[in-house]
Formats: C-alpha cells, sequence, structure tokens
C-alpha cells in the first residue's frame, strides 16, 4: 500500500510538471494573475458541506424462497434517501501540482422505504399479498485525497478574487451501519399483517472513494479561498446481517437467512473553505 501511494505521488507531480511546460487552454482564454500561490505555505486545511443525491444502490431479493417476492413489473431496487453532509480536512502540499489530505465525513441517515403490492409469499404463487419494507444506513468515511494543486490562479474580472480549478480524488474506509431493516406484510381479506425485522444492527467497513471536479475562489492578498465542486461518491457496500426475527410460525425466534445487500452511490454538491497555513 505504501508503494503504491508513493507511485500515485510520484505520478501525479510528474504528470503536472509536464503540463506546466506546455500550452494550458485556459491562458489562452484569460489572464494569469502574477500572483502565485505563497510557496511558504506548506499545509492546508479544508472544511466542506454539501448535498447528495442518491442512485440505485442494487439491492435485489436475495432469496425468493424466504422472503417475499415482488410482483410482475415491480423492483426492490429503488434509490435511498438523498442526504446532507459534512466534512473536514487537513492536507500537506507534496509537490507544486499537488496535495495530499486526510478527510473525516459524516453523512445524515440514508433511509429506503419501498411499498409493493401484488407480490407473493414464500412457497406461494398466488399475488394478493402487499407489503412494506424499509430500513436505514448511517455512513461516515476516513479519506485519502489526491489533488491536482494547480499552482496559477486566474483573474476573470471579478474584482479581486482570482479563480481557479479543482481537480482531484480520493479513496479510503466507508463505515456503514445498517439498521431498522423490516417487512410489513398485509395478506388475504381481511387483512392479517406479519412484521419481519432485522435481528441485530449490522456494521460493515467498506472501500469508498470519490471524484471531485469544481471551481474555487481566492480573494487577492489573502491565504483563504472558497468555492463549489461537484463529486461522484460511492460509500461502499452495507448489509442487514443474516440475523432475523420473524413474527410467523417461528413465534419470533431469531433464525438465518440471506443478508440484503446494497451499495451507497450519489451524485454530490459541495461546498467549500479552504485555508494555506
Amino acid at each position: 500500500m505504501k508503494k503504491l501511494i508513493k507511485i500515485i505521488l510520484l505520478v501525479m507531480c510528474l504528470v503536472g510538471e509536464n503540463m506546466a511546460h506546455g500550452e494550458l487552454l485556459a491562458s489562452s482564454l484569460i489572464e494569469p494573475d502574477a500572483a502565485v500561490a505563497n510557496p511558504n505555505y506548506k499545509w492546508s486545511n479544508s472544511s466542506y458541506v454539501g448535498y447528495a443525491w442518491s442512485l440505485k444502490a442494487g439491492i435485489v431479493n436475495p432469496d425468493v424462497a424466504k422472503f417475499i417476492k415482488i410482483g410482475p413489473g415491480d423492483t426492490d431496487d429503488t434509490p435511498l434517501t438523498n442526504v446532507s453532509y459534512a466534512g473536514i480536512s487537513l492536507g500537506r502540499h507534496v509537490c507544486k501540482w499537488l496535495t495530499v489530505s486526510f478527510s473525516y465525513e459524516i453523512f445524515n441517515s440514508f433511509n429506503y422505504q419501498s411499498y409493493h403490492t401484488g407480490g407473493s409469499l414464500p412457497g406461494s404463487s398466488t399475488l394478493d399479498t402487499n407489503f412494506l419494507r424499509s430500513f436505514s444506513v448511517l455512513h461516515q468515511s476516513a479519506l485519502l485525497n489526491f489533488y491536482l494543486d494547480w499552482p496559477k490562479k486566474y483573474n476573470i474580472g471579478w474584482g479581486d478574487l482570482l479563480v481557479k480549478p479543482v481537480i482531484g480524488s480520493g479513496l479510503g474506509v466507508g463505515v456503514n451501519q445498517m439498521s431498522a431493516f423490516q417487512t410489513l406484510t398485509f395478506t388475504g381479506t381481511p387483512a392479517v399483517a406479519s412484521l419481519s425485522t432485522q435481528g441485530f444492527i449490522n456494521l460493515q467497513n467498506s472501500l469508498a472513494w470519490y471524484v471531485n471536479i469544481g471551481i474555487s475562489f481566492q480573494p487577492k492578498g489573502t491565504a483563504a479561498n472558497f468555492g463549489v465542486a461537484y463529486r461522484y461518491y460511492d460509500g461502499g457496500k452495507f448489509s442487514s446481517g443474516t440475523k432475523y426475527i420473524v413474527n410467523d410460525s417461528n413465534e419470533e425466534a431469531l433464525i438465518d437467512l440471506a443478508a440484503w445487500t446494497g451499495v451507497i452511490r450519489t451524485n454530490q454538491l459541495k461546498l467549500f473553505l479552504d485555508f494555506d497555513f
């Protein structure tokens, strides 16, 4: 892992130096400001908030012989709720073109709720079962980030504001805690309700990663900048675990069944404030 990180750092520095010797498209469109980031600044601190729009999480019935099966044309795979998030990072300017940082992020609870009609009970082909399936996922992450540290800032006529692009990526560990998994079933006429629930809260560590592109603004003469960015973020896999409590002939005994799983995938808007020191 250490060798991989060293290789990434070397490659990004070399790419940045090569770009510095070439013709940049931006330089033909706008006039670069003479002021370059103060070389005495070695560290960078960033605080940020954002909003995440969830994509489909890849949720499928793990065992139709044990869990209620949806009807024709229906799907279990619907997006989780959209949530807000916040993070903080500490970075080091490794070379002229690269900043490496470590960040911690925490998200509000992702929730899943899907109501189905015309499903069938395990072992039955009769499509008369209506049910509600829901759960929650708490997510946080610790990430190693790599940002292209554009050495020039550009004056595009917005007063004392200098601008530069923000391009980066990161990877690390996502911690996903799935809880409150339940299936509430309504069957027959008159309807008889039954409830299946998750036996224990399940915690799972998984690979998390993102790609980031945006723009930052820096008032002249300051060591601070702020900006906005788009991120595609993958928070890794979550799981219900394999322990369930079923309110039927099992008389609420704890039983083993296949785990419900999914992946946190989001498009994100990020607002950030950075300080060099």
